[in-house]
């Protein structure tokens, strides 16, 4: 198998989307029981995992050869423990995603369902209620840039689907045999490759599977007949072109089958995993499948070198200014909390403050310890933040600063809302401000 083919077919991805991004994948290279058993869990499979874990905003992708799912996690805990599995941290992971949507990580380079298909999961996350504004920002921005790609380098002329170079291939092939052309599975490799064969007008298509409801419901859309059969010498002796496309675990063509066919036939498996055994020693059976289109996508993917590189070029840019971006929103949010917890310190101290006058306090004494307490309050969660910046000799990384700042003012506000009308003598003594030198 060659070396592009085995690297372009990646399963399951998720990834942390925040300030670490951390993802799980298996290549095709992996043994293929595994893979089959992976490609076979549905999305409620993967969503009970990350519900399980608390991840409320997630993503998942899924294409005919490819899972990934896109999440924020929660903690540092591990979500995905499956054979095979890669983390992807920082960069690499949104350069992944962006690559992805732009075409760069498909098996053929620059094609265009692959942007589709990040679009539509995205949508479907919003409508499910599993998007909020981060990962909301990051698919948004990585749609863009895939459409961006598209039209400001050619990545995406010419021949460049799967589909369209399997048919570009049977074009090659066919010569003088009839166009009967048998579609065998029903779902979404199959409507794919459907939609570019009835372009052809010549083409006699029908579409075979098991499943009744969903192969009329794919010939009604192709405008094609429907057969509910896997009967391959019945199919073969109908048809000369045989597609298989299927998500079948066996294979559904197997050697004596060809052997026995009769006169040439164009056999064509862009199935995952194979459904067509290749074993097969007819002289006038030509095969095509994923492995020989390899070697036509590779081609393709030497002349559009140059597209590659300005495409990466294109991505860079746009990924930085997403985290200046990214970075903009959380300081916001960080610095409203900032104020909403002042306001919050602001009453409570007032209320003492009225309580103790009333009891006959010194007015004076007793404005300036509300003013310390204040101070010292409102200030405790960038003094901790900052000391653990020192501490670790980080003091230049404001994305850190931010993290550690978030997580203590979060402890705080937690802090007073839980404790501080029953403790106030120590809750002043707890926010007294700590000199940075001291170990938190």
């Amino acid at each position: 198998m060659l070396k592009e083919f085995r690297a372009s077919h990646r399963n399951i991805r998720g990834v942390l989307l925040k300030f670490v991004f951390k993802s799980a994948c298996w290549d095709f290279h992996m043994d293929e029981k595994i893979l089959q058993e992976i490609m076979t869990k549905d999305d409620e499979h993967w969503l009970n995992i990350l519900n399980r874990h608390g991840i409320k905003q997630k993503i998942i992708l899924r294409t005919c050869n490819r899972v990934e799912i896109y999440f924020i996690e929660t903690g540092e805990e591990v979500i995905f423990t499956e054979p095979g599995a890669t983390i992807y941290r920082g960069n690499d992971a949104l350069l992944h995603l962006f690559s992805v949507a732009a075409g760069l990580e498909s098996m053929s380079v620059g094609e265009q369902e692959i942007l589709r298909q990040v679009k539509e999961a995205y949508e479907n996350s919003i409508k499910l209620g599993m998007i909020g504004k981060e990962i909301s920002i990051i698919f948004r921005k990585a749609i863009s840039v895939g459409k961006e790609i598209r039209q400001k380098t050619a990545i995406s002329h010419g021949k460049v689907s799967i589909p369209a170079i399997m048919i570009d291939e049977i074009d090659k092939n066919i010569r003088d045999l009839s166009r009967n052309i048998a579609i065998v599975g029903t779902g979404k490799m199959a409507a794919s490759i459907g939609k570019y064969l009835v372009k052809n007008k010549n083409n006699n298509i029908t579409v075979y599977g098991r499943n009744e409801d969903a192969g009329k419901e794919l010939a009604r859309m192709l405008n094609v007949s429907f057969e509910k059969t896997l009967d391959m010498k019945h199919i073969s002796e109908k048809n000369s072109v045989i597609i298989t496309a299927t998500t079948s675990k066996t294979t559904l063509v197997e050697k004596e089958d060809i052997d026995s066919m009769n006169g040439k036939k164009i056999l064509v498996d862009i199935s995952n995993p194979k459904n067509i055994d290749t074993s097969f020693i007819n002289g006038d059976i030509v095969l095509i499948n994923l492995e020989r289109a390899s070697g036509i996508m590779e081609q393709n993917r030497i002349k559009k070198e140059q597209d590659i590189v300005e495409s990466r070029k294109i991505i860079e840019k746009e990924i930085r200014e997403l985290q200046e971006r990214i970075l903009e929103t959380e300081a916001e949010e960080i610095i409203s909390m900032t104020y909403e917890m002042a306001r919050s310190i602001m009453i409570e101290e007032s209320k003492r403050y009225l309580d103790e006058i009333r009891k006959g306090g010194d007015e004076t004494e007793l404005l300036q310890m509300m003013g310390n307490s204040m101070i010292n309050k409102i200030l405790a969660p960038q003094t901790f933040a900052l000391k653990d910046l020192i501490r670790d000799n980080k003091i230049e990384s404001l994305r850190e600063f931010l993290i550690n700042f978030e997580n203590h003012l979060r402890k705080n506000i937690e802090i007073l809302s839980n404790s501080f009308a029953d403790q106030p003598d120590n809750q002043n003594r707890r926010y007294q401000t700590p000199p940075l030198s001291q170990k938190s």
